[in-house]
């Protein structure tokens, strides 16, 4: 998430469930009195929800204890899916019909406030405070109004794990978009398969469980088929993680169980395991509910998302285990239910949904040494005290009103009141409202036209070409440039820049001491005494390293990963151009591994190589640069330049945009006087 769900679904203090006995049934609804009995409370699925929305917020968060908290959407949709799915099959026992207007309304009653709520509040917020946000999170805004920010994400080329910069406030309602697709769809494919099997929820159930797996099948295939874009670019596994498709295998297990188990109610049809339910021994619901519950803090604690067994597999693991939880939760007298029953996890699960709308936009205005001078744990703090703060107010203030119809008595409660009220009072009355009616219009009007006229900031290369880049030297290239534009591996779109400073008095075609001229090159041509390879951050630094380093030659271009470092080191080696000394600033655009590392110095073949740490605001940050100490150790040839603790050192002005990544002037000035020193 960016990554979450709709961690409140179908809160079981609110939600309306029929469990009473009714031995006739008609094609008409009963009686209010007769129908209106709610699901008994279940405290333990309020608790599993805290434990499944805390462990993503703390994944957001990049607290590195929690590698697979991202899982907790998976849980989200099997309790959603269970949930909306009793609802469904009570409703259709008791009536003997499912009303489908009914059921949309109620989920866009549970919806469709708070979110509404929280995309005009932050729209409001950017404007005032933030206002470099406000054209990129105006395309999130609408998708997010109309549930398809998955879709969305996608088109617009968002990666969920890779990309860098500050992050759109929306970009979490993802997992929102995708349930209310599914609650669009699912209905009438529940209605199909009732009348397909006749009734029977056994069948109904298997063959729902079937398409679940189904599901989890057509993502594993996706992720084995899969063809990476090029040697050393990592595989972007978006596509699977935002669709509908391959995420549905969570929400239609809920849906499967759903149907076979629900110890709360009477089976009048005597179905053997919602009988079995009720009748099963405390023991095994509790083996089942701590085991499952046990494997899936596992899950949230070690499966990380660059793991290739989440997309084999392991999201239909913790949705799995998720209901191996619910069975235990949900079992009369059981211990499981009486764990996370407890009173902080029921509090926090009930603000499950609140508390995920507001988390991530807080988080995306706080970041840590960047927006605030704090280091990430006194920033947590505050984050989630803000978090809760603000999903406390919307739960108040409007969830539980809405949900409850407390403001329609209010209203109901007005209306009376005016009508004993002298016709004077009802005029003052009607003309306020109608001015706040008014104002408030006016209000949104005004944001809508500001927000639909601002301007996006420029394109990262856009602004890289007019901070840092080089002009190209007039005439022909020189035979320097033209001999190290590398070819093979990692030499699609290069920007290779020569300095435009040569050391006094060189001759640019003799070959520089120290560095070889195999057979592979041209005859006459010099390798580069320094050739730097990197991405976006060495991109912007172009002017400032050919300032302080003469004679260095700049190979960057933007979106580069670590794995492709080597691809360019061999291609010179290959036409015998290895320079006198490599810079290699890699890692920013996504996580490196300490082979990338070893690969890019072996390939320089004894060659000085200066390696730079990483300062990307992203999770992979500490990844690249563990990676980077490891594949390093016990290399004579290799130094580190640790910009990512030495850049706080800098002097003489801003170092870095606002995405906390990419080099203002004053840093790139400090950049490259740092790997000056290095390679004197």
């Amino acid at each position: 998430m960016c990554a979450g769900s709709n961690p409140a679904e179908g809160t079981t203090a609110g939600i309306v469930l029929w469990s009473r006995t009714v031995e006739t049934r008609t094609a008409s609804p009963l009686p209010k009195s007769i129908i209106a009995g709610r699901i008994p409370q279940q405290p333990g699925l309020d608790g599993l929800r805290a434990v499944a929305v805390v462990a993503v917020l703390l994944w957001h968060a990049e607290v590195g204890v929690v590698r697979g908290g991202f899982l907790g959407v998976e849980s989200f949709f099997v309790v959603s899916g269970y949930l909306i799915t009793a609802l469904l099959w009570s409703e259709r026992s008791t009536t003997g019909r499912t009303s489908l207007a009914g059921f949309w309304l109620r989920r866009a009653r549970r919806l469709l406030p708070a979110l509404y709520l929280l995309l005009l509040v932050v729209l409001v917020a950017l404007v005032v405070g933030w206002w470099d946000l406000v054209a990129r999170a105006r395309g999130d805004a609408i998708a997010a109004a109309v549930y398809v920010s998955n879709w969305y994400q996608l088109v617009s080329e968002q990666s969920y794990f890779a990309e860098t910069g500050q992050a759109s406030p929306f970009k979490h309602l993802w997992s929102l978009a995708v349930e209310e697709q599914f609650y669009l769809v699912w209905p009438l494919l529940f209605l199909a398969l009732l009348a397909l099997w006749r009734g029977d929820r056994v069948k109904v159930a298997a063959t729902v469980a079937g398409l679940a797996a189904a599901s989890g099948l057509a993502m594993a295939l996706a992720f084995a088929l899969r063809e990476d874009p090029s040697p050393g670019v990592p595989y972007d596994p978006s596509r699977l993680y935002y669709g509908l498709d391959t995420r549905a295998g969570g929400l239609l297990l809920g849906c499967a169980l759903a149907l076979l188990w629900r110890p709360w109610e009477r089976s009048p049809d005597a179905v053997p395991m919602v009988e079995v339910g009720r009748r099963l021994p405390s023991w095994a619901a509790d083996l089942a509910g701590l085991g499952g519950g046990a494997l899936l803090v596992l899950c949230f604690w070690r499966l990380g998302e660059g793991s290739p067994l989440v997309y084999l597999g392991g999201l239909q693991l913790v949705a799995l285990t998720t209901s191996l939880v619910i069975v235990g939760a949900t079992r009369p007298g059981s211990l499981t239910g009486r764990v996370l029953g407890a009173r902080p996890l029921v509090a926090i699960g009930r603000r499950s949904y609140s508390l995920y709308l507001w988390h991530w936009p807080v988080y995306v205005v706080t970041r840590p040494e960047l927006d605030l001078p704090w280091s990430s744990g006194p920033t947590l703090v505050l984050r989630l005290a803000l978090s809760a703060g603000l999903a406390e107010l919307s739960y108040r203030y409007v969830e539980v009103p809405v949900r409850s119809g407390a403001l329609g008595r209010s209203l109901s409660r007005v209306q009376r009141n005016l009508r004993g009220a002298s016709p004077d009072r009802r005029r003052q009355v009607r003309q306020s409202w109608t001015a706040l009616g008014s104002l408030g219009l006016g209000l949104l009007l005004l944001v809508g036209t500001v927000v639909a006229m601002a301007e996006p900031p420029p394109p990262l290369d856009s602004l890289l070409a007019t901070e840092g880049a080089l002009a190209e030297p007039e005439g022909e290239p020189s035979p320097a440039v033209d001999a190290l534009v590398p070819t093979g591996a990692g030499a699609e779109d290069e920007t290779t820049t020569p300095s435009s400073k040569p050391p006094p008095g060189a001759d640019p075609n003799a070959v520089i001491p120290g560095s070889s001229a195999g057979p592979g090159s041209r005859k006459g041509v010099a390798p580069a005494r320094v050739y730097a390879i990197g991405d976006s951050v060495m991109l912007g630094a172009r002017t400032a390293l050919a300032d302080a380093i003469p004679g260095i030659v700049v190979n960057a271009k933007l979106g580069r990963f670590m794995g492709e470092g080597s691809g360019v080191v061999s291609a010179l080696a290959q036409r015998g151009l290895l320079p006198g000394a490599f810079v290699v600033h890699l890692g920013t655009n996504g996580p490196a591994t300490a082979s990338d590392v070893t690969n890019i110095v072996e390939a320089a073949q004894g060659r000085p190589v200066v390696l730079v740490t990483v300062r990307v605001p992203r999770r992979w940050e500490g990844v690249t640069n563990s990676a980077i100490a490891e594949g390093v150790a016990d290399q004579p040839n290799v130094k580190v330049v640790d910009w990512k603790r030495l850049s706080n050192r800098c002097t003489g002005g801003a170092v870095l945009y606002v995405d906390g990544t990419h080099l203002r002037p004053a840093g790139a000035a400090c950049y490259a006087s740092l790997i000056r020193a290095a390679l004197l």
